[in-house]
């Protein structure tokens, strides 16, 4: 089936779900990804995915964060461009945008300690994308105080992978 983003996948027009209350969180897939035109569907079954296992510290630039918005980006857009840590960290127009694949949530910083970690589920492959973006209110909104993305992750069924993320200023 030809798409030109993950609104025309999966069930027409409800495929495409947005985190509402995150006012930096990707938009992500229901049941389809729209990749280089072509939609596919993404596994259902919990233990067909691969977890992200990723920390940050809060110290220096996290330090007065509240939450986090976090997304595990699928590297192919609708369009067939390729993504990376460079496109996404130089924009903003990653927040509910239907031709970018991701799995997104927020969370929220609780008091004691200096890291975080935390685990995401993905669709397994090859260079996986991690992104972050701490803000200074609660669920995913509110002023970017640090963003971080990690590139070249390989996922894989059933396994989970270790990554450290490096918060950089907005």
């Amino acid at each position: 089936m030809e798409c030109s983003s993950i609104e025309d996948c999966g069930a027409a027009g409800r495929n495409a779900q947005t985190v509402s209350f995150c006012e930096h969180c990707f938009a992500h897939p229901d049941t389809h990804v729209c990749e280089a035109g072509t939609c596919r569907m993404i596994p259902t079954d919990f233990t067909q995915l691969g977890t992200i296992k990723f920390g940050f510290s809060l110290l220096g630039l996290g330090s007065g964060a509240q939450s986090f918005a976090a997304a595990a980006v699928l590297p192919i857009a609708a369009d067939g461009s390729k993504l990376s840590c460079a496109k996404l960290l130089s924009t903003c127009n990653y927040t509910n945008n239907f031709t970018l694949n991701a799995a997104s949530y927020s969370r929220q910083i609780s008091g004691g300690g200096d890291t975080i970690q935390d685990l995401v589920n993905v669709d397994p492959g090859p260079d996986r994308l991690l992104f972050l973006a701490l803000t200074s209110d609660r669920q995913g909104k509110g002023r970017v105080l640090a963003k971080s993305c990690s590139e070249n992750i390989l996922v894989e069924k059933g396994k989970t992978i270790t990554v450290t993320m490096e918060l950089v200023a907005p």
